[in-house]
């Protein structure tokens, strides 16, 4: 049986890029700028929010910060954002409260690589971070804290053997990500937990079902789609077959319960509310 959900996983996680390389058709003459704003509206995240792809592909930092949608509040900007990014912002956030501490590009981008692992992704983690940072999220300091937009670069001054001066560039300092308080304010309003138990309760005809893909999820090699659908018929827990487990699998990964990394596994959250949901069994 096709499985949409499991295939959305392996091979595009839902964005519609199956065939797009982000490397390719960048360039002026082909209009490879213009096609990927299409792609990226097309696909449900507005140009307005969407980084300059091709011009973060760079890993030379920029030595000041433009400022994206001044005329809106970064709160209005980084919720837009979220929303427009489907699942994928569940790796937005966790990025900025990566940030919380001030890190390194370097390690930043090697988090969110980690993140993405077991995603395909036409983001990369510079995309990503410019997401973030054109929405208000995350900002750019050096390593001593100093606004990376407050950063002057001098040239220095350099006397060859033969007693001339030149003025030589000078490297632009590395690239620091900090979390601001509106992208940590995000975080924190983000509650898997309390979605994933209005989602039971608004389906508890199905609880059952919800609880058990919780616990096989729930393991240390967490659960296949194959699986999953094997222990549902196995226990006849939608008698009815009105809905697949690929149904109750997204909403419980809508929900923040759980998520894809090759196979599925039960989260923090959906963990809270599987305990919950045992401590409510066992005084019945």
């Amino acid at each position: 049986m096709f499985d949409k959900t499991q295939f959305q996983h392996e091979a595009d996680f839902g964005f519609g890029f199956d065939e797009y390389d982000p490397l390719e058709d960048l360039g002026e003459d082909d209009g490879g700028e213009s096609n990927l704003e299409d792609l990226l509206d097309e696909n449900g995240v507005e140009p307005e929010y969407a980084p300059d792809i091709a011009s973060n592909l760079s890993a030379a930092p920029a030595t000041t910060v433009a400022a994206s949608k001044e005329n809106q509040p970064p709160e209005k900007r980084i919720a837009q954002l979220m929303e427009n990014m489907g699942l994928r912002s569940s790796t937005l956030r966790k990025i900025i409260a990566y940030c919380e501490t001030p890190r390194s590009a370097a390690n930043v981008n090697a988090k969110a690589d980690e993140l993405q692992a077991n995603v395909y992704s036409v983001f990369t983690a510079a995309n990503l971070c410019a997401l973030l940072e054109n929405a208000g999220a995350i900002k750019r300091i050096t390593e001593d804290g100093t606004p990376y937009e407050e950063v002057v670069i001098e040239p220095r001054t350099v006397v060859d053997e033969n007693g001339i001066e030149y003025l030589e560039a000078t490297d632009a300092p590395d690239v620091y990500w900090i979390s601001t308080e509106p992208g940590m304010e995000a975080v924190e309003a983000d509650r898997p937990g309390e979605r994933t138990r209005a989602l039971l309760l608004e389906d508890a005809g199905y609880l059952s079902v919800y609880r058990r893909i919780l616990e096989l999820c729930s393991t240390d090699g967490g659960a296949s789609v194959m699986a999953l659908n094997a222990a549902i018929e196995q226990e006849s827990l939608v008698p009815d077959r009105k809905y697949t487990v690929s149904h109750f699998v997204e909403l419980l990964e809508d929900a923040g319960a759980v998520e894809w990394r090759k196979p599925w596994f039960t989260t923090e959250a959906g963990l809270e509310v599987l305990s919950e949901m045992a401590a409510e069994v066992a005084q019945a």
